[in-house]
């Protein structure tokens, strides 16, 4: 504890300073003018605005100015003025200094500012005397605080032994002693009469009885502690068999709170307050089986199981249809020690969160929904709206796949948003079918799949750019805008639409982004197979694909290259002469299909390969990238008997899960068009069928592409001016620390953990934020751990967005089956910098 009120404050103003370099204190009475001086020295300047407030905002703005000046961003302001902080927009306009407090940090900042707060916070064990001297009238000066602080003379034996100063440092550090601690305290029994009267004076409890050992007085404190805090927070009576639990009088528990959140703030205290804190309510008091049918524990959570009883409210007001009650809850969980030590818990409450989030956007666009628009409308629509649903939608599910089973209660909460979400897909679809069976498809007013290459390809390589065309199977839109994001901090991006051509399945959309397919590409029967032509020719694959490619524009200008193999670095020996580089990947697709539970969970990996691609190709002298798709996809991770619908009346020579080809007429449940009105070029197949909706011919499918909905349908275009690396550098190495429970090496005994991530720069004119990935290593390198979802993980390209001056916490997810040593590095996702490490190995059979 600081030895006065002015060093404690000196501190918050200088904690305040430190984190934006520029500090306004506004200080009506006058009360801090000395200790805000007092912070002067060779790199801080004061500057009194007590005289012509004119004269003092122009001395103001030259330190200003400087400050930005100061390559080393040592140099630090503090402007001091005796008038009250303006609070209203209207009067701001005439405060000479408005700009300088939004440009820095400012005093007071909210209601813990407040004298009577500060006070308290100085002394929280002597709330009771304080809170009596503020209710006199008159606050009491700062000199009859520091007359409240216990002396030097108090708990010496403590003092010395635990190396502390104060009350609250006696009994943090007391009730989380190590071993070696321990140890000296039982060598030296004198500190039992110190800790009697310290615990009797700042919480009003009597300590001991039989023998004092220190493993005694530490379960009493604890439990006298925990239980205080716990049934102080609680809005409803105790059970009557905890009536009689000794705990804290009204007067300690501001102490008490002060004490426990300092616990779990303290990382050396973390682990003895989780110990504590289980052992109080499993073995000792039984507070969860005690507790039984309270639902509302009030704002804190001080022991594990009121965090379950949390999930539980807001899996009870979700249901209940009160989403923003349900948000606040998710909320109020955001800093839980309970969630914070527990990755499993935080990815529970993100998908609670998502949940939430989902519901409610849909509840935003229902009026939309009930608008009539033509099919460009609805294309709009998806493309600006819409496609942020599925974004929510598929991580909801990515982060249940990285932590299935979920919690039990969450049941009901991913019924609710799975239901809705499908049931607003499906309405969507239908409404976007019924403007394409009066108009045809493709949209006259979109680009076309048979387009692409075309317009997006040709012309930026007859100008002479190096292009590198990607061919991403089963790129929905929603993934492309994600994408688009990713790449934006490094490149030049611009998002386009073109619509798939159909039917919406992969042999047919590939060859679609063929150049000149819009007047060479036809849709035949093949041996029985659905085959797409060009020039008399079938294009079934890669191969033929890229022979297009290289009759078009030459074989030794064109090549091939896997999006596997382009990403591990390696590229075709002569790509220094390659003009058009073709990119190809079925990994979405094929995880779709053959693995539609836990595909989600994979997404992140793709889309982090295509990074890595545009950034070696970038580095190899390629200046433009073209990302497209042959279609997108749809995903329900639950069926029902419903999903499936029968095939139309008519003779169909082609079944696929969401389209019929050949001859046939419309009912209630299927949608048939005329092949040309579908925008298919075809001799033998008059006729195309899409089930109506989202439902499809096949049962049981929950991937599924093929039919006329937006999001199989409403294909992404972006086009990428590629720049280099050094082309985005700039700046300084970010210095950044990475550490599991405040160590740079330890044990693990879980396959998920959570680590500490720390910016600590506090830079007023540098980077806001930095950018990073989280990836764990074996001795060999080779990734074994990634970042798991968090509200701190992008949910779809794993990277971290750390502000300055911030510390977050982050969950690492070990792959299954991995023991041993290994190293989690944070790198820069653009250049592979290593900024921190931390050591750790698992030890999975404690």
């Amino acid at each position: 504890m600081p030895t006065t009120f002015e060093t404690f404050f000196a501190k918050h103003l200088e904690q305040r300073l430190r984190q934006r370099r520029l500090l306004v204190v506004h200080d009506p009475e006058e009360r801090y003018r000395e200790i805000v001086d007092g912070l002067a020295d060779e790199v801080t300047t004061v500057l009194d605005g007590s005289g012509g407030l004119l004269e003092a905002r122009e001395a103001a703005l030259e330190k200003f100015a400087e400050l930005g000046e100061d390559t080393s961003c040592k140099t630090r302001l503090v402007i001091y003025l005796p008038h009250a902080k303006t609070l209203e927009d209207s009067d701001r306009c005439s405060d000479p200094f408005a700009m300088l407090v939004v440009a820095g940090a400012c005093f007071p900042d909210g209601d813990g500012d407040d004298y009577r707060q500060l006070c308290l916070k100085y002394l929280p064990e002597q709330a009771g005397k304080i809170e009596e001297m503020f209710s006199t009238g008159e606050p009491p000066g700062t000199g009859v605080i520091n007359s409240l602080r216990s002396g030097a003379a108090e708990s010496p034996v403590l003092r010395n032994l635990l190396k502390a100063e104060g009350p609250k440092d006696i009994l943090v550090k007391f009730l989380s002693a190590g071993p070696a601690t321990v140890k000296k305290l039982q060598e030296t029994p004198h500190w039992v009469t110190d800790l009697k009267e310290l615990v009797q004076k700042t919480l009003g409890l009597k300590i001991g009885g039989g023998r004092d050992s220190v493993e005694t007085c530490q379960a009493q404190l604890w439990r006298h502690l925990l239980f205080s805090e716990f049934a102080s927070d609680l809005p409803v009576a105790l059970p009557a068999s905890l009536a009689s639990v000794p705990q804290a009088g009204k007067s300690h528990l501001p102490f008490v709170r002060s004490l426990c959140a300092t616990l779990r703030d303290l990382g050396s205290a973390q682990t003895y307050y989780e110990e504590a804190a289980n052992r109080v309510a499993e073995k000792e008091l039984d507070l969860e089986a005690q507790c039984r049918g309270i639902e509302d524990f009030g704002s804190l959570d001080t022991f594990s199981f009121e965090e379950r009883g949390f999930l539980r409210q807001f899996a009870a007001e979700l249901s209940a249809g009160n989403l923003e009650e349900a948000r606040e809850i998710v909320a109020g969980r955001q800093g839980s020690f309970w969630v914070e030590r527990d990755p499993v818990r935080t990815a529970e409450w993100q998908v609670a969160d998502l949940a939430a989030r989902l519901l409610m956007e849909l509840q935003a666009l229902e009026p939309q929904m009930a608008a009539k628009r033509s099919l460009d409308g609805w294309i709009d629509f998806y493309t600006g709206h819409f496609s942020t649903l599925d974004t929510l939608h598929r991580s909801m599910e990515q982060v249940v796949a990285e932590i299935s089973p979920t919690a039990a209660v969450l049941d009901g909460v991913l019924a609710l948003a799975r239901e809705a979400h499908r049931a607003a897909c499906d309405r969507l679809a239908r409404l976007m079918q019924d403007e394409a069976a009066k108009n045809g498809w493709p949209c006259p007013a979109r680009a076309r799949a048979v387009d692409i290459c075309d317009r997006w390809v040709e012309p930026r390589w007859k100008a002479g750019e190096r292009v590198a065309y990607f061919w991403i199977d089963a790129l929905r839109y929603e993934l492309a805008q994600t994408l688009e994001t990713a790449l934006g901090g490094q490149h030049t991006t611009r998002l386009e639409t073109a619509c798939a051509s159909l039917p919406s399945v992969t042999t047919i959309g590939m060859a679609s982004l063929l150049p000149s397919a819009s007047t060479l590409l036809e849709v035949a029967v093949k041996d029985g197979k659905l085959a797409a032509v060009m020039s008399g020719r079938v294009v079934d694959g890669p191969g033929a694909r890229l022979d297009v490619l290289a009759a078009h524009f030459g074989s030794t200008r064109t090549r091939l290259v896997s999006l596997e193999d382009l990403a591990a670095g390696r590229l075709p020996e002569d790509i220094g002469m390659v003009e058009l580089l073709a990119v190809n990947t079925v990994d979405i697709d094929s995880l779709g299909e053959n693995n539609p539970l836990y595909f989600t969970a994979m997404l992140p990996g793709i889309l982090r390969k295509i990074q890595t691609a545009v950034s070696r190709l970038a580095e190899a002298g390629f200046t433009r990238a073209v990302i497209t798709t042959d279609h997108g996809f749809a995903w329900m991770p639950t069926t029902s008997p419903g999903n499936a619908v029968n095939k139309p009346p008519g003779e169909w020579l082609m079944t696929k899960e969401r389209a019929l080809l050949g001859e046939g007429s419309d009912d209630s449940q299927s949608l048939v068009l005329d092949a040309s009105a579908a925008g298919i070029r075809s001799s033998q197949l008059p006729h195309l069928a899409v089930p109506r909706g989202m439902a499809t011919y096949i049962a049981g499918k929950t991937y599924f592409h093929g039919g006329l909905s937006p999001q199989e349908c409403i294909l992404p275009v972006l086009d990428v001016q590629l720049k280099t690396r050094a082309a985005n550098l700039g700046g300084a190495r970010a210095e950044v620390s990475l550490t599991y429970r405040g160590a740079s090496q330890a044990t693990v005994t879980s396959l998920m953990v959570m680590l500490e991530l720390g910016y600590p720069i506090a830079e007023l004119f540098g980077p806001a934020s930095v950018t990073l990935l989280l990836q764990g290593l074996d001795k060999s390198g080779n990734v074994v751990a990634e970042a798991g979802t968090s509200q701190n993980v992008d949910p779809a390209t794993r990277e971290i967005h750390l502000e300055r001056g911030k510390a977050i916490k982050v969950p690492i997810r070990l792959k299954e089956g991995f023991e041993g040593p290994f190293r989690v590095v944070a790198l820069d996702p653009v250049t592979g910098t290593t900024h921190a490490t931390v050591n750790l190995t698992t030890d999975f059979h404690r």
